[in-house]
């Protein structure tokens, strides 16, 4: 997506790329809008349910002998809550495990459900998740279940493995590319000149320089600032060899709007 905005007497804008599909007027185009910034959508990444849902089906028939449930999506709860009703399942079943969340949206989605308040970390990343899953003293027989996306990072699980924790890895959705046309206009949107453009995940970053090749990038006239929701998507960015102009400090959508937002006025202007 695309933005645009007059903050404080100074213009701006950016292109967000969204790492699922996302109305108009969805809630990272609401962070964006709530700052000022107009915005205009080009996602390059779409949501679909994974391919095979047996391995989350023999994750929840053995529900008892499961101890924690970890999330590291808003994405992941809500593929979770269907799959669980198209079963006849229901919360009720969990009350014995534990739930962790990576960060508050992800909590949010999940409490809106119905469930408890889960555990989450003081830094939204899977590192920090899988730390303080292990710091509550949890056993290492014992078994924790992540349902996440198809392609999701190994970190998690290898750090609960590591500790002995017997791990359920299961998709609730996989992330797919947009269409090549979507790429197109995207294109003609950078040549017309941006601002800013955010990153929301590791997946956009890699769907968007698969698409537009970095030596395309570097030859734009007007290269736009980069900004990042977190630090793993800020690592994403630097394994280019490019530089992350400011990364959220919370690690959600209203902190990705607000850190553009606090950004230097006098550095504003597009990199040429």
């Amino acid at each position: 997506m695309i933005a645009s905005t007059t903050t404080e007497s100074h213009f701006r804008s950016a292109l967000a790329l969204i790492t699922r599909e996302e109305p108009v007027n969805g809630p990272l185009s609401q962070a964006l809008q709530s700052v000022g910034i107009r915005v205009c959508h080009h996602p390059v990444l779409v949501t679909a349910p994974p391919p095979s849902w047996k391995a989350f089906d023999a994750a929840w028939h053995q529900r008892q002998q499961v101890d924690w449930v970890g999330f590291t999506s808003q994405r992941a709860v809500r593929g979770f809550s269907q799959r669980l009703a198209t079963l006849g399942g229901n919360l009720a079943e969990l009350s014995h495990c534990k739930i962790a969340c990576i960060g508050p949206s992800t909590a949010e989605a999940w409490v809106a459900l119905g469930g408890q308040p889960p555990l989450v970390p003081e830094v939204f990343h899977a590192e920090a998740l899988g730390a303080a899953i292990l710091q509550t003293g949890i056993a290492s027989d014992h078994c924790c279940w992540l349902p996440q996306a198809l392609q999701a990072r190994e970190v998690l699980g290898v750090l609960l493995r590591e500790a002995g924790i017997k791990v359920l890895e299961t998709p609730t959705y996989q992330i797919l590319p947009a269409p090549s046309a979507a790429s197109r206009a995207w294109r003609d949107t950078l040549e017309q000149g941006v601002d800013w453009i955010t990153f929301a995940s590791p997946s956009a970053v890699e769907h968007w320089f698969n698409r537009l090749p970095l030596s395309e990038w570097l030859q734009l006239t007007q290269r736009p600032r980069i900004a990042c929701i977190g630090p793993s998507t800020a690592a994403a960015v630097h394994q280019l060899s490019l530089l992350v102009d400011v990364t959220a400090t919370s690690h959600n959508f209203a902190g990705l709007a607000d850190a553009i937002v606090r950004f230097p006025k006098d550095q504003n202007t597009p990199v040429s």
